[in-house]
């Protein structure tokens, strides 16, 4: 009878624990891989580099091989161990870039590679205005880091502080909130399930054979495990596509946004990338840092945005 009478108080917490355990259904694999849309690859290839180390680990204790590790974006994402060991002898140079791999993700791998009593012959890292821009770093909170490494590159009272800070207090407020609501990092969209279960083209060697979209992310994980064993990372690209120049120009228009964000740089991930250095540094690892290639006219939108910067900050 007294539950009854204070049910005003208990009502909500059932509520709030019942909301809490249907979002946890969908941190499940089996149902977040059904309800993201088949395209969205970035979940997996961001989890695959977790694999990657863990293949260094065990090849670096089978084999007396030089480590090389190559830290970008999807525009290093070709970069191959088969073509580099041809140039460097006796060397293993392992992949780990990322969509949208910034200077954070690639402070994060460098320490969890050290971490692994790994020292790297040297590290190779991709590094222009995007990968130190806003959106690069919310790729990164969003799908590259554990709440370990959050919390300790976290000073609420002074990002800016060298030794301890990075993350500003909303940056590390999204990842907190992200880490424990599977529906705030991943909002389901039935459009989205509807796209995964429409069916796909039967082929003509096998017309009984019922296959839909979600094929598309089985047969993409499949080619990151075959690229993460064979070719030590990397992103595997089977299409190629050849553009106009035409259709090079709006797609450089069309991704302005997407990787400058506002345009402006961010303080976090200028922080890590001074970090980084001292790392290096401090193991007495060679570091390359270079600027990648893209198409003049995306180029031209980066000099539009900060034509300093590459002399400023990186030089």
């Amino acid at each position: 009878m007294d539950l009854f009478k204070h049910r005003i108080l208990w009502t909500p917490l059932i509520l709030f624990g019942f909301i809490f355990l249907v979002d946890k259904v969908f941190q499940i694999d089996y149902v977040k891989d059904r309800t993201l849309l088949f395209k969205k690859v970035e979940p997996d290839l961001y989890s695959s580099r977790q694999d990657l180390l863990n293949i260094m680990i065990q090849n670096s204790k089978k084999s007396d091989k030089k480590i090389g590790v190559i830290l970008g974006s999807s525009r290093s994402a070709e970069f191959d161990t088969l073509e580099i060991g041809r140039l460097l002898q006796n060397t293993d140079t392992y992949n780990f870039s990322v969509p949208m791999g910034g200077i954070a993700h690639a402070y994060y791998y460098a320490t969890k590679i050290l971490n692994s009593n790994i020292r790297p012959a040297f590290f190779m890292v991709e590094a222009d205005r995007v990968n130190f821009g806003q959106p690069s770093l919310s790729f990164a909170i969003d799908y590259g880091f554990d709440p370990s490494f959050v919390l300790k590159n976290t000073n609420l009272l002074n990002p800016d502080n060298l030794q301890n800070g990075g993350f500003r207090p909303d940056e590390a407020d999204t990842y907190f909130l992200k880490e424990s609501f599977a529906l705030y990092r991943y909002p389901v969209d039935f459009a989205n399930i509807i796209q995964n279960y429409k069916p796909l083209p039967a082929l003509p060697s096998d017309k009984t054979k019922k296959a839909n979209h979600l094929e598309f992310r089985w047969a993409n994980r499949k080619l990151q495990q075959i690229s993460n064993q064979e070719h030590l990372g990397a992103i595997p690209n089977p299409l190629k596509i050849e553009a106009t120049d035409e259709q090079l120009q709006k797609d450089a228009e069309l991704v302005k946004g997407r990787v400058f964000g506002d345009g402006s740089t961010s303080k976090t991930q200028l922080l890590f990338f001074k970090r980084l250095l001292d790392i290096a540094q401090k193991n007495e690892i060679p570091i390359l840092f270079y600027k990648p290639v893209v198409s003049y006219q995306f180029q031209k939108i980066i000099q539009e945005t900060d034509a300093g910067f590459q002399q400023s900050v990186i030089q």
